[in-house]
């Protein structure tokens, strides 16, 4: 059974009008997630600069689905570690842009 599937079970549950405030507040949660103010800041890591961003208010899947999004368009490796984004290397300012044309401010 997938995740949705569940999830749609019980909105079938649902009248109508319960069954639309619950869709509401999913899509702002959801748009929350995708319009976030997040930090970026480079540290040195094990001798080595690491790229971290941090301040996303969300779920955890959604912050590891950002992370491999921007892992994907950086071409870099990366984790994600007590709520923060780490990415190999000092790129900063490229993450800071992608990350403006995803529609968050850093």
């Amino acid at each position: 059974m997938m995740d949705g599937d569940w999830k749609d079970s019980l909105l079938d549950l649902l009248n109508d009008e319960e069954r639309s405030k619950v869709e509401e507040n999913m899509q702002k949660r959801k748009a929350a997630e995708n319009c976030q103010h997040l930090k970026v800041a480079v540290e040195k890591r094990g001798g080595k600069k690491v790229s971290i961003i941090y301040g996303f208010m969300g779920s955890e899947a959604a912050l590891k689905e950002l992370a491999a999004t921007l892992k994907s368009k950086l071409a870099a490796g990366g984790s994600v570690r007590d709520g923060e984004i780490l990415i190999q290397g000092d790129l900063q300012q490229k993450i800071k842009k992608l990350l403006q044309e995803m529609g968050h401010k850093c």
